[in-house]
């Protein structure tokens, strides 16, 4: 177990920043239009239950999917489906930049809910991989946290944003989600699973 602690020991610290910036950027992608639903309302021509619905169906693809994202975890281990659900709230968020028209912002924001859900599973398993039973609770209430790091980041510079990028709330959500693909091009590089794990996972592959 010892030498096990060594190879846990610095990597599990890259692990736990890549996971609160990932967490922190899935609110932000999530509320980012709220800040922004007048222009959008207006560019749009929608009313305020369409307007709504950008932000709840989100929440509505989270429920089911973080459902089916437990079940993508478990097929492709935690560190892979996180960074799926990574590029699918970046692409979303990348997309919804260019979104003309009501449908097309929905169809994006439907892309991000559905990578939200899939990022809900990994954490705790990854978190499990890389630290000590001892060091769980403090991760796990860090990774609680840090949502409202994106939520708080939501509102608060969002309008700023928009100002300095010429009122215009396609660019808002362009950026944000590059911030998001810049996130996940991160875990692309720099997430691992666990040596440990790995070699056990090696053993049996699939596992029905």
């Amino acid at each position: 177990a010892m030498d096990n602690r060594e190879v846990r020991s610095a990597y599990r610290w890259v692990i736990e920043a890549l996971i609160i910036l990932a967490a922190s950027s899935q609110t932000l992608t999530w509320l980012a239009p709220a800040p922004l639903l007048g222009p959008i309302i207006k560019d749009l021509h929608i009313h305020l239950g369409n307007a709504g619905l950008i932000i709840s169906i989100i929440a509505l693809c989270i429920a089911i999917f973080s459902l089916a994202g437990a079940v993508v975890s478990e097929k492709l281990g935690a560190l892979r489906s996180f960074i799926l659900g990574l590029w699918l709230l970046a692409i979303g968020g990348v997309l919804s930049g260019y979104a003309p028209d009501f449908a097309a912002l929905l169809g994006c924001r439907v892309i991000e809910g559905v990578g939200f859900g899939v990022m809900i599973a990994p954490p705790a398993p990854l978190v499990m991989q890389w630290f000590s039973e001892a060091e769980w609770p403090y991760m796990n209430m860090l990774n609680a946290v840090a949502p409202f790091l994106g939520l708080t980041g939501a509102f608060a510079i969002t309008g700023p944003v928009y100002v300095a990028l010429g009122a215009d709330w396609h660019r808002v959500l362009l950026v944000y989600g590059i911030w998001t693909a810049i996130i996940a091009v991160l875990w692309s590089v720099l997430g691992r699973t666990h040596p440990a794990h790995a070699r056990a996972a090696g053993g049996h592959g699939g596992g029905s």
